[in-house]
């Protein structure tokens, strides 16, 4: 409501950016057992109709979602993220997903933390980067990006190995007196 919008545009406004009329809503539960020593707990963050304003543009807006949901032993010094996941939509339509594409256990009881092999994937499905151009620049004039990122972590993290590929649609730029105007770009990183 209106208490969510001032306090947005508060910590907006140090950064010269304000968040319109987005909404904030947020669910967590939390279960207690075994005398206080186990804890489980499970929530999601949404904000409805975020858009952000900087001088003097606004992008479009979207609904947000971050869920997540996990448990901590404290006397077998373990604890499990079990999910988290991520969503945006735009219109109706899907702009972002992501999660854990595996559940994160992590150790602090031997002599140091210690952490599962993990997975995380991303998605991002036909960005517009005309709404966001105050945020991506002047020279990006149009554009679509669609990105797809896994990341896994392994061996307690000291492996990281990232899939990165995508493409950029009908992409128009300018930079001084150079111009390029509906190019398809495709990448991939591995």
């Amino acid at each position: 409501g209106p208490f969510d919008r001032q306090v947005l545009n508060l910590a907006g406004a140090l950064a010269g950016v304000d968040f319109g009329s987005t909404k904030l809503g947020s669910t967590l539960e939390i279960e207690i057992g075994h005398g206080g020593s186990v804890l489980a707990a499970k929530g999601q963050l949404q904000a409805d109709q975020f858009s952000l304003t900087q001088q003097g543009k606004t992008t479009t807006a979207m609904d947000l979602r971050v869920g997540f949901s996990g448990s901590a032993d404290l006397n077998g010094k373990v604890a499990r993220l079990e999910t988290l996941s991520l969503s945006a939509s735009q219109s109706q339509q899907p702009l972002l997903s992501g999660g854990l594409a595996r559940p994160v256990t992590i150790n602090w009881g031997g002599p140091r933390l210690t952490w599962g092999d993990s997975a995380f994937d991303l998605a991002v499905t036909n960005f517009n980067l005309a709404d966001w151009r105050s945020f991506v620049g002047d020279t990006i004039l149009a554009g679509r990006l669609n990105l797809r990122l896994k990341l896994l972590a392994d061996r307690e993290g000291r492996l990281l190995k990232t899939d990165l590929d995508g493409d950029l649609q009908q992409l128009a730029t300018q930079a001084g007196s150079n111009r390029l105007d509906r190019v398809d770009v495709r990448f991939q990183l591995a």
